[in-house]
This record gives C-alpha cells, sequence and structure tokens, in this order.
C-alpha cells in the first residue's frame, strides 16, 4: 500500500463504520415497524352513543366515543382518527349496533348492519419496505469492502 491510498482506506474504514451505525438505525426502525404492525387489534361490540370531537389537528381527530355494550356497561373511547370511520361517526344514527375494532387508540374498522368501514394504512407498509431497501442497500456494502476498496485502490496512483 502507497502512501497515496492511506488517506483513502482510512476514508474507507470511517465510511464503513458510519454504514454500520446506519445499518444498525435501520434495523431498530424496522423491528420496531414490525413489532407495531402486530400489536392486537381490540373490540367493542354495543350500541353507539354520543360521538364528541375532543381536539381536532390538520391530519387528526381526537374523539370521545360512548359505546354501551351488551352487559350494559357504559364505555368511554378515546380515538385519533381521519377519513372513513371518522366521516361515519360523524354523522351516526343514534342507538345504531357497531363493532369497533382499534389498534393504538386508532379506529381500524367499524361494523354496522349497512356493512364494514375500514381504514387503510399504507403508510406503515411503505415504511416497512422502505426500511427494508434500506437495510439490504447497506448490508450489501458492509458485506463487500473488498470490492469498494479495489474499486477506489486502483483509481489512486
Amino acid at each position: 500500500m502507497s502512501d497515496a491510498q492511506a488517506p483513502l482506506l482510512s476514508w474507507l474504514r470511517v465510511a464503513q463504520a458510519v454504514f454500520t451505525a446506519v445499518l444498525i438505525t435501520a434495523l431498530l426502525g424496522l423491528l420496531f415497524t414490525v413489532v407495531r404492525q402486530l400489536e392486537p387489534v381490540g373490540t367493542i361490540s354495543g350500541r353507539l352513543g354520543p360521538v364528541e370531537e375532543s381536539r381536532r389537528s390538520t391530519y387528526e381527530a381526537t374523539y370521545a366515543v360512548t359505546i354501551l355494550t351488551d352487559d350494559n356497561e357504559l364505555l368511554l373511547v378515546n380515538l385519533r382518527n381521519h377519513g372513513r370511520i371518522l366521516a361515519y361517526l360523524e354523522e351516526h344514527q343514534p342507538n345504531e349496533a357497531v363493532t369497533l375494532a382499534y389498534q393504538d387508540r386508532t379506529a381500524v374498522s367499524l361494523t354496522t348492519a349497512a356493512g364494514q368501514i375500514r381504514e387503510y394504512s399504507a403508510f406503515n407498509t411503505g415504511t416497512l419496505f422502505l426500511l427494508i431497501g434500506l437495510c439490504l442497500l447497506l448490508l450489501s456494502l458492509l458485506l463487500f469492502p473488498s470490492f469498494i476498496e479495489s474499486r477506489f485502490s486502483h483509481s489512486v496512483a
């Protein structure tokens, strides 16, 4: 190895350490995303009572949904939502029989006598594929450092 190649190879070692740190961060993000996808979905069945808006922002609204269960238990559920379920809850019929599925305080689906209303969460799937792609790219760069070193060492004379 010549003296001209030493700074370049030193830079490659630093870049490899940075790539390793980014890969570990991406893998942790991937693990977190997968765990969030596997969280259980809770359901509540009963008669829909008053629905009151607690807070609203540009992308999200928090609603206090009252449901009288079949056991005559009155539940107050705070949900964050936007989209079709929220639109339905704003114009619901009083005392209507519903089954509400929720995950992490977000309504996933609402089943009524007329049918089922579902919310789509394409953001989570897109994030998952983005993280998988990033992990594969970084892993390939880390597994073949000799390929990178050979490319750079021939160009430095």
